[in-house]
């Protein structure tokens, strides 16, 4: 994966970036979209590189319910996120270490507190009085 960072005077920014990602489409029987997977601290973005379309999925990492990274095949390494409002989003990465990381970085995003770090208003060692 590439990972794209951006510099402002407030924050920095790193975004991972996954090129030739195909998203499948359960619902209709129209073929597996090719395009870009670009990871940000908010949001999971997948653009389709077609370009009388471009169309654009965006998955709030807070609405992903579960990640489920399945087996390798030929065609690449699957990839399944349901979301809470019952959305699937079905990816296939051509390369496994990409879809690895893709689901790491993932279940540390969309579950910002299980990790060893928590956010400061999850903090329970120290409680002020008000």
């Amino acid at each position: 994966p590439k990972y794209l960072i951006r510099n402002t005077a407030a924050t920095t920014t790193t975004t991972l970036k996954v090129e030739n990602v195909r998203l499948l489409d359960r619902v209709s029987s129209r073929k597996a979209a090719l395009g870009t997977l670009y990871l940000t601290a908010t949001h999971v973005i997948f653009v389709e590189n077609a370009s009388e379309t471009r169309k654009e999925t965006w998955v709030l990492h807070s609405q992903i319910s579960s990640i489920e990274k399945q087996a390798t095949t030929a065609t690449g390494c699957p990839l399944l996120i349901r979301c809470k409002n019952f959305q699937v989003i079905h990816l296939i990465i051509p390369q496994e270490r990409d879809c690895h990381d893709v689901y790491i970085s993932l279940i540390r995003l969309a579950r910002p507190g299980t990790g060893r770090k928590q956010l400061k208003c999850q903090s329970s060692s120290k409680r002020e009085r008000i």
